[in-house]
């Protein structure tokens, strides 16, 4: 609920699993090493943003299990594809974020929340 208003609607996800590999996603500086593969994934911030060298560069995220919600048709799935991530730092700083992406297939929908289908982070 960061950022929102205190009575702001929330589409709470329940039971969804990932995990972060280490498989390294091909890009235009890595396509001649092995080990690598030329998956669809989303674009990042860090990698595909103005600072890459701030980037580990893209990383395959695989989703073990599907979230789900529940509205007033039932339980819903959630299911999610073209997963990545990285680790991004800011110039000079001691730490980074790690950040996640997926594609949402379809919009989810709860009362008067909408996540929509797409990329989210």
């Amino acid at each position: 609920n960061i950022g929102l208003e205190k009575d702001s609607p929330v589409l709470a996800i329940g039971g969804f699993q990932f995990q972060l590999s280490n498989k390294p996603i091909l890009n235009k500086e890595n396509e001649d090493e092995k080990n690598f593969t030329s998956e669809l994934h989303i674009p990042l911030p860090g990698t595909n943003g103005p600072r890459p060298r701030l980037s580990s560069g893209a990383y395959h995220l695989n989703v073990l299990q599907d979230g789900t919600y529940v509205n007033m048709n039932g339980l819903q799935n959630v299911e999610f594809s073209e997963g990545c991530w990285e680790m991004i730092w800011r110039d000079r700083a001691a730490a980074g974020l790690i950040v996640c992406g997926l594609k949402l297939n379809q919009d989810a929908r709860r009362n008067d929340m909408v996540l929509e289908k797409g990329n989210n982070y």
